[in-house]
């Protein structure tokens, strides 16, 4: 009997114990919201914007009042292109109903905090200077400057599917040797990324995919870059890579090196009337864009669950707010596998 009661007084001093909690005050220093800019301008493709403001990290749960305090109608944003200033237009999108909990059924997703975004009928050119400027009623004026670099070459020397065992296997290795162009400003950075693009008729209606790969590669070009980079960022989901380096780590104005992807096997992938095609997206950057990337991919390789963990910065080239405004030029290159 009297184990009985020692055991149920323990239990109810832990139970006591766990329901503790203790407020601690933060007496560090509250910083102000700044704007916060989003860019990636792509030489060919129309120039898209996304404003929204920071948030103080313990006010992070004020949604509404973080959304509600950019309205389209008080904001300006001023964009110049080689210093002639283009019209502009803010817009608020909210994300389109999705399947979240795969019930077949789309949700609701009227998120209060959708950013907004500048939209403009201008097309980057490469070699185009931009300067962006953004303000809203009680924030620093932000702004930023880019200028979209010359794409550099990359040929393809050989590509071919290594040969395997058995043939049935939906997967393989493809190896490729390529050469690549120092290009003319040393400020540039590189990134490759090899995709698979898809056609077929199902149910009589055409469906088309896209699947992108990690390249490999023991080349001293990609050492501390790592192969995860594709997959830091949706902003640029457009011209992802798999692969970076710096145009300094070129040795001389060409170089040729050796690398490889696992993909689908193209002989097994078309299916009647289908067709599988497979690219290689060579991308010429800015200093920005390659910083940026490199410092996502840390934040993402950071242990973010540990209380421990080190804190990880996002870089950012934005006088007066937050954010990044970068660019970048690519070339396609079709696969002969």
């Amino acid at each position: 009997m009297k184990q009985r009661i020692s055991l149920f007084l323990m239990l109810s001093a832990l139970v006591s114990l766990a329901s503790c909690t203790k407020e601690i005050k933060f007496n560090g220093e509250q910083t102000e919201p700044k704007l916060v800019l989003y860019s990636a301008a792509q030489a060919g493709k129309p120039l898209e914007v996304q404003i929204s403001q920071s948030v103080f990290f313990l006010d992070a749960g004020m949604l509404d009042d973080y959304a509600k305090s950019l309205r389209p109608e008080e904001g300006s944003v001023k964009l110049y292109v080689n210093d002639s200033a283009l019209p502009y237009v803010l817009t608020r999108r909210i994300p389109q109903p999705v399947d979240l909990d795969g019930d077949g059924n789309p949700d609701t997703m009227d998120l209060p905090e959708a950013p907004l975004y500048y939209d403009a009928a201008y097309v980057p050119v490469a070699g185009d200077r931009l300067r962006l400027v953004a303000s809203f009623p009680g924030f620093d004026e932000a702004s930023a400057e880019v200028q979209l670099p010359l794409c550099s070459s990359l040929t393809v020397n050989s590509a071919s599917a290594r040969p395997i065992g058995d043939e049935t296997l939906n997967y393989r290795y493809y190896d490729l040797t390529l050469t690549v162009k120092r290009g003319a400003d040393p400020q540039c950075y590189y990134g490759i990324r090899p995709y698979i693009a898809v056609s077929y008729i199902y149910q009589g209606e055409p469906i088309q995919h896209t699947f992108s790969w990690d390249i490999e590669s023991d080349d001293f070009l990609f050492q501390g870059n790592g192969g995860t980079t594709d997959q830091i960022s949706q902003l640029f989901s457009d011209d992802n890579v798999s692969m970076l380096f710096a145009d300094t780590k070129i040795p001389s104005d060409t170089y040729t090196f050796r690398c490889s992807f696992q993909a689908y096997n193209l002989d097994i992938l078309p299916t009647e009337g289908g067709t599988a095609e497979c690219y290689l997206v060579f991308t010429t950057m800015t200093r920005d864009l390659y910083f940026y990337r490199t410092s996502m991919a840390a934040l993402n390789g950071s242990s973010s669950f540990s209380l421990f963990s080190e804190a990880t910065g996002i870089y950012s080239n934005v006088k007066g707010g937050y954010g990044c405004f970068c660019a970048s030029s690519s070339l396609k290159i079709a696969l002969d596998l």
